[in-house]
């Protein structure tokens, strides 16, 4: 069994962007099963249960929180901790319904939203404190700034007309603080406390923006030779170390690992996704050096024409080496 080797957290040298662009990796050629869009899906069996969301607690790059499908049907999911270290999964913490994204914070807070009436909230990593932050409209992707004291999230009201899909920033207790236009639900909190990366909700600056919250003046954009028009962006992460944002993206179905460097204005391909193997990057360690992602996992079944679809907790480096399942094992 693979878990995070404890010596190499501290021997990666750097956080720079110097790997070459990654051809496709370990993808099947899945003969003859039909191309995208492929109607197999509509029929894909699916494996639970499923573990989603891993972000790595913020204070202990051995330890990741996750998410366990209890009920897909009604969405309802289980929380558990990882011990990296020992291969240890917790008993589950407390159960959440439909969490679309967390986010985990310094003084060990998670917030969440999704969880009906689709409000944004926060609870301890033991399950405790449960506290609604934002009871307006419907609230998602949740983002913590590095201190802990600022939320991101991404919600479906403008606070002066109540409708309306933009980014807030919130204090701890839920106070809208900002109003951030044009920005969608990828927006994360990078080093330091005030830099914002986003994708534009529209094509006139199609690119990367980079935000010096709350400075209004500070946007800027970054293309990196990316045709942004073609690509969805599925989820984000930003590392707390250096301007590199991480980010899933998908053209044709396929969901790869990308990397845009904010200094010198360069997108890496990080992990290349392919119709047997997809991609969500949901977090970076604390000293910048793992990714946490999911990977879902598509086996044809060809007797019945679908998939077996899977889907497993697995860690890799930022240039993308190293790729190892973490949980479930089996």
């Amino acid at each position: 069994m693979r878990y995070l080797p404890i010596v190499t957290l501290l021997l990666v040298a750097g956080c720079r962007m110097d790997w070459p662009y990654r051809p496709i990796e370990e993808c099947d050629n899945l003969e003859g099963v039909p191309i995208y869009p492929d109607p197999w899906y509509s029929r894909d069996l699916y494996v639970d249960p499923w573990y989603m969301n891993p972000l790595f607690n913020p204070n202990n790059p051995h330890e990741l929180l996750l998410s366990r499908t209890i009920n897909q049907p009604l969405s309802l999911y289980g929380i558990h901790k990882l011990n990296l270290l020992t291969g240890e999964l917790t008993p589950e913490l407390f159960q959440l319904k439909t969490p679309y994204k967390m986010s985990w914070s310094v003084s060990d807070w998670i917030a969440f939203g999704g969880m009906y009436p689709y409000h944004m909230y926060r609870v301890k990593s033991n399950g405790d404190s449960l506290t609604a932050m934002a009871t307006l409209g419907s609230s998602f992707h949740p983002d913590w700034s590095n201190d802990g004291k600022l939320l991101l999230m991404f919600t479906d009201r403008d606070p002066s007309t109540g409708t309306g899909r933009r980014v807030i920033v919130v204090d701890f207790l839920g106070t809208d603080l900002d109003t951030l236009v044009g920005m969608l639900p990828v927006a994360k909190w990078g080093p330091g406390d005030s830099t914002i990366a986003f994708k534009p909700s529209t094509g006139t600056r199609a690119g990367l923006g980079l935000h010096q919250y709350p400075n209004t003046d500070s946007l800027r954009y970054v293309h990196a030779g990316i045709d942004w028009e073609a690509v969805s962006l599925y989820s984000s992460a930003f590392s707390p170390v250096a301007p590199l944002f991480f980010w899933t993206g998908g053209v044709g179905g396929q969901s790869s690992i990308h990397c845009t460097d904010f200094e010198s204005g360069i997108s890496y391909l990080v992990k290349q996704g392919c119709k047997n193997r997809r991609y969500l990057v949901t977090d970076v360690s604390p000293d910048g050096q793992w990714l946490a992602t999911n990977r879902t996992e598509f086996t044809p079944d060809y007797e019945n024409n679908r998939y077996i679809v899977k889907n497993r907790i697995v860690l890799m480096r930022i240039d993308g080496s190293d790729e190892h399942v973490v949980w479930p094992l089996e």
